[in-house]
Formats: C-alpha cells, structure tokens, sequence
C-alpha cells in the first residue's frame, strides 16, 4: 500500500466540493495521476467520468478497489447507484423513483435490503420519511427503523424534525435569526442539547459560519467551527475550519486541527486553491491547486519545510 493513498483520497473528496460548484458540461473523463516524491512515475489515482449534459456516471478508484456508477432520467435525478468499494456493507445498488408526491430508494447490498420513501409537499419539501431495513445476514446489525415528521414556520424553512423509533422519541428544533438558522436543539427523554449553532446565511443565503459537535451522540466532546469570507462578487475566498475538544486537546486555547482553504480569482474564474492543513495549532503539510477554465489542472503538495511531497496532475477529456 502506497503511503500516500489516504492523502490524496482527502485531497481528492476537496476537490469534487469544489469541482460541485463548476459545470462539467462538455467534459467526458477527469483522470488524476499522482507521483510522490520516491515515484518513478505518476500513477493513476482515480477517474471521474460524466454525461454529455455534465451529469458524473462514474468514479472509480483502483487503489481502493472502489468504483461508483450512477444513472438519471430525462430531468436528470438520478434514477440508480451502483457501489462496489472493497469489501463493505455498503456495496449494492440504490434504485430511486420520483412521483409527484412521494421520492422512493431501495438499497440492496449482500447484508440488508433499505427502503426510504418521503413524502413531499408542494414545493417538494419532505413532511415525513419513513426507513425499514431488511436484515439479510446474520452478520448485520441494523439501524433501527425510524419514522420522521417535519414541520416549517412561515417561511417555509423548517421548524421541528420528530424522529420515532424503537429506541424512543427525538425531537429537533430549529431557531433562527431572521432567515438565518442559528441554533438546533434536540430533546431526548426530556434532556436537551445543543446540536448547532450559528449557522448564518447572510441575506445572500451563502454559508457564513457555523458551529456543531464533533459527535452528535456526545455533545459534550466539543465542537467544530467553520468560517466563510466572500469577496464583494459573492465568491468565497476562504473557509476555516478548525476542531476544539474538551477530552482530546493538552491546551484547550488551541485548536487540535485546523484546515484552512484560500480562493484566488483571475479573469473571473477560480484560478488557484491554497489549502494548509494543521494539527494541535501547528502545520504539517500544504496544498496548491491550479484551476483553468474552472476545473483543476494540478496540484502540487509540501511538508511544514516547504519540501516537495507529490505532484498531481488531472487530465481532462472533452466530448
């Protein structure tokens, strides 16, 4: 196993949240090759392919032995989902259906069989979801079986998430300042929790800040915090993200992880990602993607001494 896998597999789920917000229409097949510092060539990392209308039909990753490939209609939801990384519980198909009111999956793998279906209403909003799980090996066990009931204030965001199952009630409520979500509190057996706060999404509706726990089941453990800037076009420039815990930090004023991404612009298109990341407030390794036409090119990767670790390279094939 090469050292640099689970790396790059991180660089690699970075990059699609970016690639998320650029139009792939056109683009056939993304391949990404990777030469470490000890290579004798670059290698292939993994493999992003797409439709002509930009839709991604498949990932596959060779050295996870991991390959994803999904289906869509003539809207472009998508209709299936096939998984096949390692072995897994989770490897199987998803199959969807959309009906006016109602939005139906099944998941079958080799240990369960899923169903969830959602109920909509008329601005395709879930008033209530419903997931059973058939147990097909003694070897899975299950999630309970839940039902959800949502409710939404005025303004159609939503106001409570009631979620029923045989290990008893839970109960979400959402509070905002003005349109901006900015506190999630969950009752269970008559105990409340804070689950998020500060989620605020200015008048824009962009993402500026939020705060929740490291662990949802124990919110005690401490709390991430993100941080958005936007320049005055309404583009990010960068996000902040850092880690506080009460268990796991020597010094509770530093932060025990820190990942900071910076967004430079040229011609009015994303040109340069800087990503540095940090543990216990001090950093290990930094990243520079260059962008051309709104997908990445390259990426070079550098230790805490500014010495060369890889070099990645992403190939792009048009239709």
């Amino acid at each position: 196993m090469r050292l640099f896998y689970f790396f790059f597999f991180l660089l690699a789920c970075t990059a699609n949240k970016v690639w998320a917000q650029t139009p792939y229409k056109g683009v056939k097949q993304i391949s990404v090759f990777t030469k470490a510092k000890t290579d004798k060539a670059p290698q292939l990392e993994y493999e992003m392919h797409f439709d002509k209308k930009g839709n991604q039909t498949k990932y596959h990753h060779p050295t996870h032995y991991c390959t994803q490939e999904w289906a869509y209609n003539a809207q472009d939801q998508v209709t299936k989902l096939d998984i096949m990384c390692g072995e897994s519980f989770g490897n199987g198909t998803t199959v969807y259906q959309y009906l006016p009111t109602i939005t139906k999956s099944v998941e079958t793998t080799g240990a369960y069989e899923r169903t969830i279906i959602d109920s909509l209403n008329a601005q395709k909003k879930p008033l209530s979801r419903t997931q059973v799980t058939k147990v097909l090996s003694d070897s899975y066990t299950p999630s309970p079986d839940t039902r959800i009931v949502y409710t939404y204030n005025a303004k159609n965001l939503p106001a409570t998430e009631t979620i029923y199952s045989t290990e008893g009630k839970t109960l979400k409520e959402y509070a905002y300042k003005g349109d901006s979500l900015h506190c999630i509190t969950r009752t269970i057996a008559g105990k409340k929790d804070t689950l998020l706060l500060q989620d605020y999404q200015r008048d824009s509706g962009r993402r500026a800040s939020k705060k929740y726990p490291i662990n949802e089941y124990e919110t005690q453990a401490g709390f991430y915090s993100e941080i958005y800037r936007y320049d005055d076009k309404g583009r990010i420039i960068s996000l902040t993200t850092n880690a506080k815990s009460a268990n796991n930090c020597p010094n509770p004023k530093v932060p025990c992880a820190l990942n900071m991404k910076e967004y430079q612009y040229k011609n009015e298109q994303l040109f340069q990602v800087t990503e540095t990341f940090y543990e216990k407030g001090t950093m290990t390794t930094y990243s520079i993607t260059l962008y051309a036409n709104g997908l990445p090119r390259e990426t070079k990767v550098y230790d805490a001494k500014n010495e060369f670790i890889a070099h990645t390279t992403y190939k792009i094939q048009k239709w």
